[in-house]
């Protein structure tokens, strides 16, 4: 039945379904219409069948759900309010035994008309939570304020739309198919859903039409009743956001999950999953493109920021078919990670979370530029996976891009461990640069690892680049604060006679204050290039670490090595000087080897393939700690005429293994070193007292 006063109208319904159809259906802004219903699940269709858009400037209210359907349009004005148990505004339409019967499969059957809400929707009725507010229409646009405790949140656009309403009361899914036209939503305020579920998706069947999807406002599904939110937006064409997604955590519920799906996702704005209190654990971002681009202002966070307690850093996953164009900020990282604490302090503060994951793949390019990835933990570190170029090249198509995974703009990536051991870092892909300032931090109270372009010897089954470009100012660093120096590695292909790294930068693996030993660096590739380079694996508590070459041919000598060459393209076997032979040979210059030796760190150059080791310039070293120089080829290591290998230090050990040598007049003064031949039946030194002296052929 349907009563009336002066402001107001009441229609009170007797079964758990009715359908209702209006002539109009128009709310002034004085006026009140209540609907009375048998329950929260009870239902009612208001059909619409004015050619003009509904105009809603007052008060709707409802104990149930209310469904209001004008294909010209609805709009919710300024000062309007809407309180009911759940409510659903569409262009759309549903037959009546459709809805009688529970299928919600809405249809637009021509409609080009829109909803707007400029006023303030509210799925809550009488402290009850768990409703629902769904805008259906090709346009849908959000200006006012959406709220659904525990509840759902819909903005859709497409061609058809089903709704899925669990236990006759929540909106648990829906589905959208494209649409023929245009698809667009767009929220301009505020939608919140704290401890439920946002979705936002614009669905159309043609790319030129576009089905886009926009946020300049706040979508926020926070943690609700030990409930975490989730937020998801998908489009056939684009996302777009400028202002704030936030599933973060509550001091009332966890934090939750973000999820982006479309061909092109642009984020400007923020995205959050942060955990705010002691022992809870960030959330988890998935985005999944054919091109991701976040811009300068943009930043992505699944960080857990108390400063006590053992909460973990969360998940950020992005996986791009093509490219990705990364600036800003995505941090998963816990407590006070990244302080500058003390070390006496480390044990002060409660926070010992581990930072979280970042994960970013591409079919072909990724671009970080002037960003900051930060998976450092107040505990152990987390760890950040880089990945470009994994869909393979097309046979007889140029390559798309010069470099397919570039890191520049002072770009710094972090994984540091406050009170735990580093995490990892790992940028893979065919061609890699590391340029501009670029800084890769895996420190900890025991080192962490980096590995570009491949693992240690290129091992455990990783993938192996084929070019590998490291500037002057680079700084990778592994080193310990107490403990173990970790692990870095820049490895090419070696069995890829046409691979190259070069590496000319700072690298750190440096042993802890305390009993730690130095950690590990490899710099390899079928040709290497190190003109310049800075590597220290010292410790002063421990042993030396190392650090280890491993090109094809090598030749020691005092002859510059590429001092850091404008960055250049993928290198073309036919055409590149270095690699145009197919056999090139890497001059590693003896200056390099010398001042790391004379800080502390082990050095050694082992061949690949059928590799020799040529000998043509005098080495010398002060190190003040024990260290070795090792030389393993493959094929013949070969002493210029006269070279000497002399130590002013305590102690130099020297390794030689190779299957041929040859020696000319040679002297080798080792201290209180070692000296290691082998095979067996090398020539060994003329005189057995140190120094050492040889001279021919084997």
């Amino acid at each position: 039945s349907i009563s009336q006063t002066a402001t107001t109208m009441t229609v009170q319904q007797g079964s758990q379904r009715a359908v209702v159809d209006w002539n109009t259906f128009n709310v002034g802004s004085q006026a009140q219409v209540n609907f009375v219903q048998p329950s929260a699940s009870a239902s009612i269709l208001n059909r619409v069948l004015d050619s003009r858009p509904s105009e809603i400037f007052g008060r709707i209210t409802s104990n149930g759900q209310v469904f209001l359907t004008n294909a010209s349009g609805i709009y919710f004005g300024p000062n309007s309010s809407v309180d009911v148990g759940a409510l659903v505004a569409s262009t759309h339409g549903i037959a009546t035994q459709d809805f009688m019967e529970g299928r919600l499969r809405l249809e637009r059957n021509g409609s080009t008309g829109s909803v707007i809400n400029s006023g303030r929707l509210n799925a809550l009725v009488q402290e009850e939570l768990g409703g629902y507010i769904a805008l259906l229409a090709p346009e849908v646009r959000n200006e006012g304020v959406i709220i659904a405790k525990l509840g759902t949140v819909a903005l859709a656009a497409g061609e058809t739309i089903t709704l899925d309403i669990a236990g006759s009361r929540t909106l648990a899914s829906l589905t959208v198919t494209p649409s023929q036209i245009r698809a667009l939503v767009e929220n301009r305020n505020l939608i919140q859903a704290p401890g439920g579920l946002i979705v936002l998706s614009a669905q159309a069947a043609s790319s030129l039409q576009g089905g886009v999807v926009s946020n300049s406002g706040r979508l926020e599904a926070t943690g609700l009743a030990m409930r975490g939110g989730r937020i998801v937006l998908e489009a056939s064409d684009r996302i777009e956001n400028i202002g704030v997604i936030d599933a973060s955590a509550s001091a009332a519920g966890p934090a939750g999950v973000v999820s982006l799906t479309a061909p092109v996702i642009a984020n400007s704005g923020q995205i959050l999953v942060d955990a705010t209190q002691a022992d809870q654990s960030a959330g988890i971002v998935d985005i999944i493109a054919r091109t991701f681009v976040q811009g300068a202002g943009g930043s992505i966070s699944a960080a857990a920021l108390a400063t006590l307690g053992s909460g973990r850093g969360g998940r950020v996953a992005i996986n791009a078919s093509e490219n990705v164009e990364l600036e800003g900020m995505v941090r998963v990282s816990t407590g006070d990670a990244g302080t500058s604490l003390p070390a006496s302090a480390s044990n002060s503060s409660t926070a010992n979370g581990d930072g979280g994951e970042i994960s970013v793949l591409a079919g072909t390019t990724i671009r970080v530029q002037s960003a900051v990835l930060d998976a450092s933990g107040a505990g152990g570190g987390g760890r950040i996976h880089l990945e470009g170029e994994r869909a393979p090249p097309v046979p007889g198509e140029p390559r798309p891009d010069p470099v397919g995974l570039v890191l520049g703009g002072a770009t710094q990536l972090r994984t540091s461990g406050r009170r735990g051991s580093g995490g990892t870092i790992d940028i893979l892909g065919e061609s890699i640069a590391l340029i501009d300032n670029t800084r890769l931090d895996a420190t900890g109270r025991s080192g962490g690892s980096v590995r570009v372009g491949g693992d240690w010897q290129g091992s455990n089954d990783v993938r192996q680049a084929s070019w590998i470009y490291m500037s002057r100012d680079v700084v990778i660093d592994v080193s310990a604060e107490v403990g173990a120096g970790g692990t870095a590695v820049l490895w090419s292909d070696v069995r890829n006679p046409y691979s190259l790294t070069s590496a000319h930068g700072t690298i750190l693996a440096r042993g802890g204050s305390e009993a730690g030993a130095g950690g590990r660096v490899e710099t390899s590739g079928r040709v290497l290039q190190i003109g310049g380079i800075r590597v220290r694996a010292d410790s002063s508590a421990g042993k030396a670490g190392l650090w280890l070459l491993d090109p094809g041919d090598v030749t020691i000598s005092a002859a510059a090595t590429g001092l850091d060459p404008i960055l250049p393209g993928f290198p073309n076997p036919s055409t590149d000087s270095v690699l145009a032979s197919g056999h090139p040979t890497t001059n590693v210059n003896v200056v390099d080897i010398q001042t790391s030796l004379n800080l502390g760190t082990s050095v050694m150059i082992s061949t690949n393939g059928t590799g020799t080791i040529a000998v043509n310039a005098p080495i010398a070293t002060t190190s003040l700690d024990p260290v070795m120089l090792s030389l393993n080829a493959e094929g013949t290591i070969t002493f210029a005429n006269l070279v000497t290998i002399i130590t002013s230090g305590p102690a130099l050990s020297l390794e030689l293994r190779a299957t041929n040598f040859s020696f000319s007049n040679n002297t080798v003064t080792l201290g209180a070193g070692s000296l290691t031949v082998s095979p067996p039946n090398a020539p060994g030194p003329t005189a057995f007292a140190n120094p050492f002296a040889w001279d021919g052929v084997v």
